[in-house]
């Protein structure tokens, strides 16, 4: 079944997307703080078109902070801004990570804006993804949590353990999920919060946890990206002289840089059908 797109967003988007009508079964609210908009648009909308429901998706912006580069017009005409957004109009919201995980939270000029909208979805009830970045911003405001720097960058196709929720059946107990980060979640602070690790790493790190009370998740991986994100990330930190690992478990033996695999992608679909059920069994009582 289609995705369903604004129409304004459909044609200042160089015809990428058909606009379609029609009445969703759904509405996704995705703030998408990448700076590719544009892919990350795409990773995303390839995830919710697999699923058999109308989905409308809506793109969302932070006001107060300037998107930079040729994109900038582009995402002022067509996302909606975070801090005029109707959330009550939503069954879902999707945070993304963004480029600023060395940061404190609160040198980021749009970290009250972000707080504001985690509080107000929180105390709408809606159910709620945090990815990468988003995830240690949303366990930091509403759990305390605070990130650590890793001696070394998290970078790789990594084998996880799942542990039995209702949001991974059909998954199987070791699934695939691609990483790529400079920091972790403070062990001290995991210890006592409301959160339920159900994804985890085989490095004593994790990929999903689940709040104990409230209908979110936070994703410390990337099941939405593309097969060949993690070559665009190696290849554009060796072109800034970092001189990074290559990625783990991901290109094929003896073709580093060229030839890779991307185990992620079936166990990722499998997920966002999950949630998207999970989703409509909320709106029509029966979950």
């Amino acid at each position: 079944m289609p995705v369903l797109l604004s129409r304004q967003f459909c044609l200042d988007s160089c015809e990428r997307y058909v606009y379609r009508d029609g009445n969703p079964d759904l509405r996704i609210a995705i703030v998408n703080l990448m700076p590719l908009k544009q892919r990350t648009e795409d990773d995303f909308l390839r995830l919710i078109d697999g699923s058999e429901l109308n989905v409308r998706v809506d793109f969302v912006r932070m006001s107060s902070h300037v998107t930079k580069g040729a994109d900038r017009e582009r995402i002022e005409r067509c996302y909606l801004p975070s801090d005029k957004l109707d959330l009550s109009r939503y069954d879902g919201l999707i945070v993304t990570g963004a480029p600023v995980e060395l940061l404190d939270f609160k040198e980021i000029d749009y970290w009250n804006e972000l707080t504001a909208l985690i509080d107000r979805a929180t105390a709408l009830g809606i159910a709620a993804i945090y990815i990468c970045w988003g995830a240690f911003a949303a366990l930091y405001h509403q759990h305390g949590v605070n990130k650590v720097v890793r001696y070394s960058k998290i970078s790789g196709a990594y084998i996880h353990d799942v542990k039995p929720h209702a949001l991974t059946r059909g998954l199987g107990t070791e699934i695939w999920v691609p990483q790529s980060r400079n920091t972790s979640l403070d062990p001290l602070a995991m210890a006592t919060a409301e959160v339920d690790a159900v994804i985890t790493t085989r490095f004593d790190d994790f990929h999903m946890l689940a709040d104990r009370k409230r209908p979110i998740l936070y994703f410390l991986g990337h099941w939405e990206y593309n097969p060949d994100t993690l070559h665009m990330e190696y290849t554009r930190d060796m072109g800034k002289g970092l001189n990074p690992e290559p990625p783990v478990d991901y290109y094929l033996p003896g073709k580093v840089g060229r030839e890779y695999e991307a185990r992620w992608i079936a166990p990722g679909r499998i997920f966002y059908n999950n949630w998207l059920n999970y989703l409509i069994e909320r709106k029509t009582g029966n979950g």
